[in-house]
């Protein structure tokens, strides 16, 4: 579990970070201007190696994709000296965040603009400890700084934590074990598993979902969905005259 928090808060044109160890009170670095780690071109080629290029990776394709793997580093690089290194104190912060691993910390960044949280976080790269944050660090999540709340809470159970678990199942038995994608979060809450109540929505379907929250309203405190996806391979037929295969 985590130990540490960082906390990046983006707000008009200055980032500031935080730093909290368990219960105790964030301590907070200078504030300090922000500027745009990234030329457009290399957001446009990022999203392209994310979001396209699986799904035709022939011809020229592996070439240019092997150039931008190429920059991956130093663009997470860049992102890391203008958060982690824009002051002394953050660099401070950074390293009695991590001392005890990357996996008892987790980093949250906050912004008022979608655009900023819309950046790759996830290429945050430490040159020290070569490597990227994001598959080390205990967890790591994005939210809007002002967003407003949009209905009121009604009084919910204090006997314990009620917890509705929806993971994704497209392939029914074809999918991977239950058990496997819930680990983690079932590891999170030994602690305290006799107080914690977890349903799993069979089947985890939307209208599932909707007669589990009729049936009990005013019963779950938390709703997690963990989702996972797939990309289909494109078949491709190949003509040889009045053949084909």
């Amino acid at each position: 579990m985590a130990r540490n928090c960082l906390r990046i808060h983006h707000e008009n044109d200055s980032i500031q970070v935080f730093w909290q160890r368990g219960q105790a009170a964030p301590r907070s670095a200078p504030v300090v201007v922000f500027q745009h780690p990234f030329e457009k071109q290399a957001l446009t080629d990022l999203r392209w190696y994310l979001e396209e290029y699986l799904s035709f990776p022939y011809g020229i394709y592996p070439d240019n994709a092997a150039k931008i793997e190429q920059k991956l580093e130093i663009w997470g690089e860049q992102l890391f000296e203008l958060v982690f290194r824009s002051s002394e104190q953050t660099r401070q912060f950074f390293q009695a965040a991590t001392f005890d691993g990357l996996d008892k910390c987790e980093l949250v960044v906050t912004s008022d603009n979608p655009e900023v949280l819309n950046l790759p976080w996830e290429l945050l790269y430490s040159v020290s400890d070569r490597q990227f944050l994001a598959p080390s660090l205990a967890g790591m999540s994005r939210s809007l700084s002002e967003y407003a709340v949009r209905a009121e809470m009604s009084e919910l159970p204090s006997d314990k934590l009620n917890i509705l678990l929806v993971i994704a199942r497209p392939y029914n038995e074809q999918d991977i074990a239950f058990k496997t994608i819930a680990r983690p979060l079932l590891t999170d809450l030994s602690d305290i598993r006799k107080k914690v109540n977890l349903k799993v929505l069979r089947p985890p379907s939307f209208e599932q979902f909707e007669r589990e929250l009729n049936a009990n309203k005013e019963f779950y405190h938390i709703v997690h969905f963990d989702g996972h996806g797939n990309f289909d391979i494109p078949t491709y037929r190949l003509n040889f005259g009045k053949k084909s295969l």
